[in-house]
């Protein structure tokens, strides 16, 4: 197949799309078009540096050495053998949402990748049925799939769907994002099968988030811990605060969630907006 515009340019295939979704580009078809400088960069800036520990050497040699890695990993997904009709049932879109960082009052805009299934195209439906009369605060339900407990070759060949007004640098979040959580339990696809194998018998840990939305800062952590255990002292000043930030951050969350259910309603119905 050949390679996709990853740019929202006029003309180009994510403008023109008129196709049902199993004809839509596999994962693979896509991390194959990318620009493998580019993508390793999103990869180290955006995900790695964001949810691992700072190291002590990060040195150009270190993070040289990273970009090999990355960029094997990437090279045998490409070569990996899929079974495209394996994934007609799966769809990797982008999704919005955002981070409330309590203790400096800031909010944190990200893009990332949802995985959809087919079944749950009822449920968008449904979630946007009820918008008007839910509360501008209540989150929109949505089933969530992890791309980090599916074998490699499941997730390689779901279908992506890139339309809409996303940049070229927010279609490369995405499709780093869905490598990133395939990339889990590690760099090799052997190891990474055995690790879940392991995995899919026990329960994740209570801060594991597979999707990367989980990167609180460690203030944010004790400041969680602290308000479980009941020893936070109250401060009806801050608490209203808080209240009206945390109310403002779920506003902004639904509107997003509310714009997914209509791209996945408008996906299943061909119209690809």
């Amino acid at each position: 197949m050949s390679c996709f515009d990853l740019h929202a340019a006029e003309g180009s295939y994510w403008e023109q799309r008129r196709e049902p979704v199993e004809k839509l580009p596999t994962l693979q078809d896509l991390l194959a078009c990318c620009n493998v400088d580019a993508f390793v960069r999103v990869v180290l800036d955006e995900h790695a540096a964001r949810l691992c520990a700072p190291c002590d050497d990060d040195s150009p040699k270190r993070r040289r050495k990273k970009e090999r890695r990355l960029a094997r990993t990437l090279d045998s997904m490409k070569r990996m053998p899929i079974k495209r009709k394996g994934g007609r049932d799966r769809v990797l879109l982008p999704r919005e949402f955002f981070i409330p960082h309590e203790q400096t009052g800031l909010i944190e805009r990200r893009v990332g990748v949802w995985l959809m299934r087919r079944a749950d195209v009822p449920l968008a439906r449904a979630a946007l049925r009820a918008h008007p009369a839910e509360p501008v605060e209540q989150s929109v339900s949505l089933p969530e799939h992890s791309l980090a407990l599916a074998p490699w070759e499941d997730a390689l060949s779901s279908r992506v769907w890139l339309g809409g007004s996303w940049s070229l640098y927010e279609r490369y979040l995405v499709l780093s994002s869905a490598f990133w959580e395939m990339t889990y339990f590690g760099f090799d696809r052997d190891c990474v099968a055995a690790a879940q194998a392991r995995a899919k018998t026990k329960t994740p840990p209570e801060d594991s988030v597979f999707d990367g939305r989980l990167s609180a800062t460690v203030s944010d952590l004790r400041l969680r811990r602290a308000t479980e255990f009941g020893l936070i002292v109250p401060d009806r000043f801050d608490e209203a605060r808080r209240a009206c930030f945390a109310a403002r951050v779920a506003r902004l969350n639904r509107a997003a969630d509310l714009d997914l259910c209509c791209r996945i309603v408008d996906l299943e119905e061909g119209r690809g907006s």
